[in-house]
């Protein structure tokens, strides 16, 4: 057997991969009830059930994690498909106000909205 038919990149175990959704699902939830500069590592490490080892194994830095974990939320927000570019910004506002509406309908959307604008 070879590293490419066991899904193995190196020694040790292989990586979780519920693990991984575990850290980037608790990262969110600290973001929205927390903040950035409230969110730690370890606190996401606790509350994803891992260990803080895990989660510095997967990302370096703090930012690094929210930024994968804010990409994740990004992907699983419903009805805002990709759409092609517009030649004008009113054109492309006009298309993207009713999905950005629809995804802000959601309460866990709005917060993460408001943290994000907030951090920035």
């Amino acid at each position: 057997m070879t590293a490419e038919t066991t899904g193995r990149r190196g020694p040790g175990r292989p990586r979780d991969p519920h693990a991984d959704a575990a850290i980037l699902r608790a990262a969110v939830d600290l973001l929205i009830e927390r903040g950035v500069d409230q969110t730690s590592m370890e606190g996401i490490a606790k509350r994803a059930g891992v260990a803080k080892v895990t989660v510095y194994k997967r990302w370096k830095s703090k930012e690094d994690l929210l930024a994968d974990a804010i990409e994740k939320v990004r992907d699983d927000v419903p009805g805002v498909a990709p759409v092609r570019a517009a030649r004008e910004l009113p054109e492309l506002i006009e298309t993207l106000l009713p999905r950005w509406g629809e995804a802000l309908a959601d309460p866990r959307y709005r917060a993460l909205s408001a943290r994000l604008l907030g951090a920035g």
